[in-house]
C-alpha cells in the first residue's frame, strides 16, 4: 500500500517538473494540466516531508527498499527546496540603493499598528500595498504623509485594493492599469488595479509594478492568472532599463509561472540574498505553524543587484512583508551569444 502511494507521488513530481512554462497556450488539456502541476510544483517540499513520512512508516514495517527509496527522495526534495547558496552583491563605494517593502495586508486586517512599526524598522524608500482598504487609507495616509509625500492608490472593499508611497518623485504620472492585454493579444481582466511607478536610482530609472495576481484556486482564476502572468512576461520584456515587479504573485519560485518571469533574467531578491525557503504565507489562524510557502516576491531585472532581503515579522496579516534593498548593477556586462 506504501508503495502504491508513494510511487505515483514520485511520478506526479516528476512530469510536474518537466511541464514546460507555457503561459500563452490555452489549450484545454494543456491548462488542465498545467493547474495540475503548478499545484503540485507549488507544493513540492510537502511531498518531501510525506515521502519523509513514509519512509519512517517504511521502516517500522521493515520495508527498507521502499525506506531506501522513499528516504532519499524525500532528503532530495526537502534539502533542494530549502538550501541555495547567496549570490553575493558587488562591492562598490559608492552608489545610490533603494529599499521596497511589499505587503498584502489582508482586507479585513484593521490593525495597522504593526505594519507601521514593519515600516518604521525597515525605513523603506518605496511601499507596495496590496489588498488596499479604504479603512487601511484612513489609517495609513495620514501616518504616511510626512515621510512619504508621493503616492499613488486605488483602494477597494475587497481583495483587489493597491497602494504605493514613496519618498522619491515619480518620474512621471502613475500608471493604474484595469485589466491586462499580453503581446499575443489575449486579455486577462483581473479583477482590481496594478499600479505602476517610475523612479530614479542614480541616473538609472526604474519601473516598479505592484502586482497582485488572482489566487488559483480553480482552473478558471488560474487560467486568468496565466494571463497575468504573460503581461507581466511581456511587461519584462518590453520595458526599457531597469524593472522591478513586487507584491503579491500568488505563485512560489517553482511554478511555471515564475519560472516563466526568471526566463527574461529577473531575479527573485530572496532567493539572491536570503538563505531557507523564506515563506510569507499563511501567517494567519491555525495555518500559521503548518509549513508555508512563499507567494509575496520582488523581482528584479539584471540592470540591478540586491544588497540585502528578508522577510519580515506578523502584521496582522495573513501574508508576511518582503523587504529588499536594489542598487544599479555594477558588474561587468557580456553581450550573449
Amino acid at each position: 500500500m506504501l508503495w502504491i502511494a508513494a510511487a505515483p507521488a514520485a511520478l506526479l513530481l516528476l512530469a510536474a517538473w518537466l511541464t514546460p512554462a507555457r503561459l500563452d497556450d490555452d489549450g484545454p488539456l494543456f491548462t488542465a494540466w498545467s493547474f495540475v502541476a503548478f499545484m503540485t510544483r507549488t507544493f513540492t517540499f510537502h511531498a518531501g516531508l510525506a515521502l519523509a513520512t513514509v519512509c519512517i512508516a517504511s521502516l517500522l514495517l521493515r520495508a527498507r527498499h521502499l525506506a531506501a527509496v522513499t528516504g532519499a527522495l524525500g532528503v532530495l526534495i526537502v534539502a533542494t527546496s530549502t538550501v541555495r547558496i547567496p549570490t553575493v552583491a558587488t562591492q562598490t563605494t559608492s552608489g545610490d540603493e533603494i529599499t521596497l517593502l511589499s505587503n498584502n495586508l489582508l482586507f479585513i486586517n484593521t490593525d495597522m499598528t504593526r505594519t507601521l512599526a514593519q515600516v518604521a524598522a525597515a525605513n523603506p524608500d518605496i511601499i507596495l500595498f496590496q489588498e488596499y482598504t479604504p479603512a487601511h487609507h484612513a489609517e495609513l495616509a495620514p501616518a504616511l504623509a510626512a515621510d512619504y509625500p508621493y503616492a499613488v492608490h486605488a483602494y477597494r472593499d475587497n481583495f483587489y485594493g493597491q497602494a504605493i508611497y514613496s519618498k522619491r518623485p515619480f518620474l512621471d504620472s502613475p500608471e493604474v492599469v484595469r485589466g491586462v492585454t499580453t503581446s499575443h493579444g489575449t486579455h486577462a481582466p483581473g479583477n482590481g488595479p496594478q499600479l505602476r511607478v517610475r523612479v530614479l536610482l542614480g541616473i538609472q530609472p526604474v519601473t516598479i509594478q505592484n502586482v497582485h495576481t488572482d489566487a488559483p484556486g480553480s482552473l478558471s482564476p488560474y487560467r486568468a492568472q496565466r494571463q497575468q502572468f504573460a503581461w507581466l512576461r511581456d511587461l519584462a520584456n518590453d520595458t526599457r532599463g531597469a524593472v522591478v515587479l513586487a507584491g503579491d504573485f500568488n505563485a512560489t519560485n517553482p511554478s511555471q509561472h515564475i519560472g516563466a518571469l526568471r526566463s527574461t533574467g529577473m531575479i527573485d531578491a530572496l532567493d539572491s540574498n536570503a538563505l531557507g525557503r523564506g515563506c510569507t504565507w499563511p501567517d494567519r489562524t491555525v495555518l500559521q505553524w503548518a509549513p508555508g510557502v512563499r507567494i509575496d516576491h520582488v523581482l528584479y531585472s539584471r540592470d540591478l543587484e540586491c544588497v540585502a532581503a528578508h522577510v519580515g515579522t506578523s502584521t496582522g496579516s495573513d501574508h508576511l512583508p518582503v523587504v529588499a534593498k536594489l542598487r544599479v548593477n555594477q558588474s561587468p556586462r557580456y553581450e550573449e551569444w
